[in-house]
């Protein structure tokens, strides 16, 4: 029965390890409807935001030691500005994203490529520790991240104008 218990308990463990890792919060004024997800996806409001669930959606996959992409389709339920938050969720868990596109709207610089003057990318809001110059799925550049330590850009949307966003994720290696 102890041998059991022991089994049930890592069991347990490694499922809790297995969690989604991989996350991007899209957070507006008004609310925002999910439609649809690809593959291995999950979108759910944001329940802690009591009276205002449906004004941040949360966007979450697990992560692999490959580039994976991935996609997420929702719609604004009116015209203003989303806040486009790459993370990950956990902060013990760095996670590594290329290639994020945008449909029904416009989203600068999603390969990471173009530069600013301080040598970070350009439309995008990041700390130099969440920018990396290798390993990335195309070209050069990526973003590293983790629940605390995350690259963010504001969207311009249309109220009822569904809007796809694709991203490559995969785990950062250690």
């Amino acid at each position: 029965m102890k041998r059991i218990l022991i089994a049930a308990a890592f069991a347990a463990a490694a499922a809790l390890m297995a969690a989604d890792d991989a996350r991007i919060d899209l957070l507006a004024k008004s609310g925002l409807v999910c439609n649809s997800v690809s593959e291995g996806v999950t979108a759910s409001p944001a329940l802690w935001m009591k009276g205002r669930e449906d004004q941040r959606l949360i966007v979450t996959v697990q992560s692999s030691p490959e580039w994976k992409q991935h996609s997420v389709t929702f719609t604004p339920k009116a015209d203003g500005q989303i806040e486009v938050i790459i993370m990950g969720n956990r902060k013990d868990k760095d996670i590594l994203y290329d290639s994020v596109t945008v449909k029904g709207a416009t989203l600068n610089n999603g390969t990471f490529e173009e530069l600013n003057a301080k040598g970070l990318p350009a439309g995008w809001n990041l700390k130099q520790e969440a920018f990396r110059t290798n390993g990335a799925a195309s070209g050069k550049n990526c973003v590293q991240t983790n629940h605390d330590k995350r690259a963010t850009q504001r969207i311009s949307v249309k109220g009822g104008q569904a809007v796809e966003i694709g991203f490559m994720v995969k785990a950062a290696q250690p």
